[in-house]
């Protein structure tokens, strides 16, 4: 397992959403999507609702830190780490897929880190109706998630062997077919996903892996 120390600057504190967000009406472009994401709940899918009722449907800004943010600040992920993240945004992929919808491509910038530690899939806004492109969804999270890891030179450096995360992520990338579960399991395959610790100006991240059925077993009994 191959880690990387660092002691960069604290992204600053979590006191706004650093999501995106947008108001549409349920009958104007793009409110289609919006209906259909506010009937898909999901502890990894931002929320959607609407502030007063029969008013426009609004993805809802998720207070806390992008993937970007947390790395910038902190350095590489560790693979324990990485998979805290991977496991729970792939489960909120594949609630997504499940409902007919494709998200366009999910990186560092689309996901945050709640400051109770909970990884949420935040900017909604690329949300298409469509099979599609679900297989290049999961091939952006493969991307992003191999970004947080260390780079290849550090794991070359420590001779770290093909069970390693990255090796097991970037295989993924062969599989004709892939599915959510496939990169959960690659995930639970490598490493136990331990809590993400994260020094920041307002807490301390903390974030157990959630488990579904058929998912290999986390760090510990805790899920969120």
């Amino acid at each position: 397992m191959a880690t990387q120390d660092a002691t960069e600057a604290e992204p600053p504190p979590a006191t706004q959403p650093t999501s995106r967000s947008r108001a549409v009406a349920s009958d104007g472009p793009g409110g289609d999507v919006l209906v259909a994401l506010s009937r898909l709940p999901h502890p990894h899918l931002a929320p959607v609702g609407s502030a007063v009722p029969d008013g426009p449907l609004v993805v809802e800004p998720v207070p806390g830190h992008r993937l970007d943010e947390l790395r910038a600040a902190s350095g590489p992920f560790t693979e324990e780490e990485t998979a805290t993240v991977v496991v729970p945004i792939a489960q909120g992929l594949g609630a997504l897929h499940g409902a007919g919808l494709v998200h366009g491509g999910p990186d560092e910038t689309c996901i945050v880190v709640r400051v109770d530690g909970m990884p949420v899939l935040a900017d909604l806004s690329t949300v298409q109706l469509g099979p599609g492109a679900a297989r290049a969804d999961l091939h952006a999270l493969v991307a992003c998630a191999v970004r947080l890891l260390p780079d290849e030179e550090v794991y070359v450096a420590a001779a770290v062997g093909p069970a390693c995360l990255r090796s097991q992520l970037l295989a993924l990338l062969d599989q004709e077919a892939l599915s959510a579960q496939d990169v959960v399991d690659a995930c639970f395959r490598s490493v136990d996903p331990t809590p993400l610790r994260r020094p920041l100006a307002s807490c301390a991240l903390e974030a157990p892996v959630a488990r579904e059925h058929g998912a290999g077993p986390a760090a510990g009994d805790d899920g969120l």
